[in-house]
């Protein structure tokens, strides 16, 4: 399912953001109710802004006491697409070195388990330099700051490309 950024409204758009950094801080499944708190809305327009965003495949509803919602793997890219994240507005750096490594484009795989999670990420220059056992460390300069830590696991010279497992997801402030 494709979906365009500009399909959403404004608020699906600021509660999928919400979900999204909420998630990746606490790990667990968000509660409606957390949110509402958090944006001074009261529970029922939040979740049906939620539910929303669960129509549209953009997130998750886990049911049960430790339940509530979490982004989905499409969210994620549809919040990247969004963002306009352009080569400027992902950083990669590999095994300690500061070199700025040009990014034309990435994507999240399989964000909503982190034990699965895997990046790709497609490099402008040529890949030679890398190795399927580097460690890397994306920022991503949304707001907050999203960073990303992880091994590459694959190089596709062909395409310039980068498939890495996901050790850690963090949320920094600006």
């Amino acid at each position: 399912m494709s979906i365009d950024p500009n399909d959403l409204t404004s608020p699906q758009k600021k509660y999928l953001k919400l979900l999204l950094y909420s998630h990746i801080y606490y790990g667990n499944p968000i509660k409606s109710e957390w949110i509402a708190s958090r944006t001074n809305r009261h529970k029922s327009t939040v979740r049906r802004h939620i539910q929303s965003l669960v129509h549209m495949q953009l997130a998750e509803s886990i049911p049960g006491p430790n339940g509530g919602y979490k982004p989905t793997t499409v969210g994620y890219n549809v919040l990247r697409l969004d963002d306009n994240l352009a080569t400027k507005s992902v950083e990669l750096q590999y095994n300690d070195s500061c070199e700025k490594i040009e990014v034309v484009n990435f994507n999240i795989i399989n964000a909503n388990n982190l034990n699965n999670c895997r990046i790709e990420i497609y490099i402008g220059n040529n890949i030679e330099r890398f190795s399927d056992i580097d460690h890397i460390e994306v920022d991503v300069l949304t707001n907050p700051r999203l960073h990303i830590e992880g091994e590459i696991e694959m190089l596709n010279p062909v395409m310039n490309q980068l498939l890495a497992n996901v050790d850690s997801f963090s949320t920094l402030s600006e």
